[in-house]
C-alpha cells in the first residue's frame, strides 16, 4: 500500500484573493517540508501517508543538478526546474540474467510550470543499447494537462480557492519491463499538493505483472 509512485507561495491581497500569477504552487524552496495525507480511498482507508520534500544538493544526485527530491513513503523522486519545465530524473533499467542494463538515465519532462488553465504537454523518447550482442530498446512517453481551477475542501483547510487540477500519465516500455502510471494532482497556492489521486498503475517485469490500486490522498497537516 505504501508503494506509490508519484509536488508546490501565494501573495494574499487584503481582500483575500490569491494572485495566481505570483503564487507558488510547488513550495520547493521552503526547506524540508512534510505533507501528511489521509487516505480517503484505497485498501487502508483513514490510514496516513507522508510526502517529504527537501533540497537535493546533499544527495547522491546533486551532481545531476536536481533541485529537490520528493519522498513518497520511501519511493524517492528527483526533480529540477528548467525554464517552464518541471523535469524528473528518469532511471529506467532492465536486468537480463542479473545484469543491470541502464536504458535511460537523465531528466525528462514531467509537467509545465507555472500552471496555466488549458495547457497540455506531451514528451516522448526512445532509444536502444547493445550489450553483449543483444539489443535492448525502450520507449518513454509523458502526457499531461491543466484541466480546471476550482475551490476544494480537505481536512487541512476548507474552501481553498484557486486550486489547479493537473493530470499526468507516464508510460515506460521495454521488452523486459513496462509501467503505466496515472496521477491527478490538486495544487493549492502556498500549500502545494492538497489532494492527489494515484493510480491505478500497472507494472510488468519479465513474466510477472501486477496492478497497484488507486489511492485518493487528502492533506490534513503540513510540517516545516
Amino acid at each position: 500500500m505504501r508503494r506509490l509512485f508519484p509536488a508546490l507561495m501565494a501573495i494574499l491581497l487584503s481582500c483575500g484573493i490569491v494572485d495566481r500569477d505570483q503564487a507558488d504552487y510547488l513550495m520547493w524552496d521552503k526547506g524540508r517540508t512534510t505533507w501528511a495525507f489521509l487516505v480517503s480511498e484505497g485498501t487502508f482507508p483513514d490510514d496516513t501517508f507522508h510526502l517529504v520534500s527537501d533540497t537535493a544538493t546533499d544527495t547522491a544526485f546533486g551532481s545531476e543538478s536536481a533541485d529537490v527530491y520528493l519522498d513518497w513513503e520511501g519511493r524517492r523522486e528527483y526533480f529540477r526546474l528548467a525554464g517552464d519545465r518541471v523535469e524528473k530524473l528518469t532511471d529506467f533499467s532492465v536486468y537480463p540474467g542479473g545484469q543491470v542494463i541502464p536504458l535511460q538515465y537523465g531528466f525528462t519532462l514531467f509537467m509545465r510550470y507555472p500552471p496555466v488553465l488549458g495547457n497540455t504537454w506531451n514528451d516522448t523518447s526512445r532509444g536502444s543499447l547493445v550489450y553483449q550482442g543483444d539489443t535492448f530498446s525502450y520507449y518513454h512517453a509523458v502526457s499531461g494537462s491543466v484541466d480546471s481551477i476550482l475551490t476544494l475542501s480537505v481536512p487541512f483547510r476548507e474552501n481553498v480557492e484557486n486550486v489547479y487540477l493537473i493530470r499526468i500519465d507516464e508510460h515506460l516500455f521495454s521488452d523486459l519491463s513496462e509501467s503505466r502510471v496515472h496521477r491527478v494532482y490538486y495544487l493549492g497556492p502556498d500549500i502545494g499538493i492538497i489532494k492527489a489521486k494515484v493510480g491505478p498503475d500497472t507494472f510488468r517485469f519479465a513474466d510477472s505483472s501486477w496492478i497497484e490500486e488507486r489511492l485518493v490522498l487528502e492533506l490534513f497537516e503540513i510540517q516545516r
